[in-house]
């Protein structure tokens, strides 16, 4: 009678997961394609930056919650070496601790950045001068002169 139950709950149990897993595909399907973009010209709009950027790497990712959609677009910028200068000089930057729980929201870089040192660190004038209309925040990798953003619409 024992096993019998431990079998059910474990049936059950592998259902529920099986189920939500294809809920989960359905609501999200921006999470299914997670590959980065890369061209500036889409989100230049979104950004107070003096130069080009070297290179861009970004997505937007859907989020569904109860009674709201949010639009996030996420991603990494490697600055022109004037426009490191620039951040590093005139905003006040807090190195953030590797264990700190603002570094659990970065998304996995792509491929290219995968292999650099990175160091983050925040400044919340920053984050308000580099953004211009929405709600979000940066951080900036002094060393690889390097912005990792998060943008909600």
């Amino acid at each position: 009678m024992k096993k019998i139950m431990i079998t059910v709950v474990i049936l059950i149990t592998l259902g529920i997961f099986l189920y939500c897993f294809k809920v989960y595909k359905y609501l999200f399907p921006s999470l299914r394609n997670m590959s980065y973009k890369q061209e500036w010209v889409s989100i230049q709009n979104e950004f107070n930056l003096i130069h080009l950027p070297k290179k861009c790497y970004w997505k937007r990712i859907t989020a569904i919650g109860i009674g709201r959609t949010d639009t996030l677009t996420v991603g990494y910028i490697v600055l022109s070496s004037k426009d490191k200068l620039f951040l590093k000089d005139n905003f006040k930057w807090t190195l953030l601790n590797k264990n700190d729980s603002y570094l659990n929201r970065i998304l996995i870089p792509p491929a290219e950045l995968r292999d650099l040192s990175m160091n983050w660190w925040e400044s919340e004038e920053a984050t308000l001068s580099l953004l211009k209309h929405q709600v979000g925040f940066i951080f900036f990798d002094m060393n690889n002169g390097m912005i990792y953003f998060q943008i909600s619409k």
